[in-house]
């Protein structure tokens, strides 16, 4: 049975070819991204190339929407074996012409995006395991 992965913010960059790269060395690959309007280059990849890659829409600012990424792919697989947490945000201004907003949004993706998913990921497993037992 391949082992599969799960990757935030796959629609560029480090995601994109991260996705990639963990298909074409046997991995099954759940590719997410906020927009799924930005999927096209990804899903040519996967054609073009035959890999084994499920993109599924994912905002690590909404736990709504982790949750049922993280639902989908542990009823598919009955768990996940990595999780890259990719997703990411910034901006190009100074701290002085940032707002706090802007600066609350980057912090919200960056780093409480982190812990959504991770967390998430625990809660879906500690369920499954405590089913398990009763």
């Amino acid at each position: 049975m391949k082992k599969n992965v799960l990757i935030t913010g796959t629609s560029t960059g480090v995601g994109f070819e991260s996705s990639i790269l963990f298909a074409q060395n046997g991995f099954k690959v759940y590719a997410t991204m906020r927009n799924l309007a930005k999927a096209t280059a990804l899903e040519e990849r996967i054609k073009s190339d035959n890999l084994d890659i499920e993109i599924l829409p994912l905002d690590v600012s909404s736990l709504d929407s982790i949750d049922n990424a993280i639902k989908t792919v542990i009823e598919k697989e009955g768990k996940i074996d990595i999780l890259l947490n990719n997703a990411g945000a910034g901006f190009a201004k100074t701290l002085e012409d940032a707002s706090l907003d802007e600066i609350d949004w980057v912090t919200d993706v960056n780093y409480t995006g982190v812990v959504r998913t991770t967390k998430s990921v625990f809660t879906f497993y500690e369920r499954k395991k405590s089913r398990s037992y009763h």
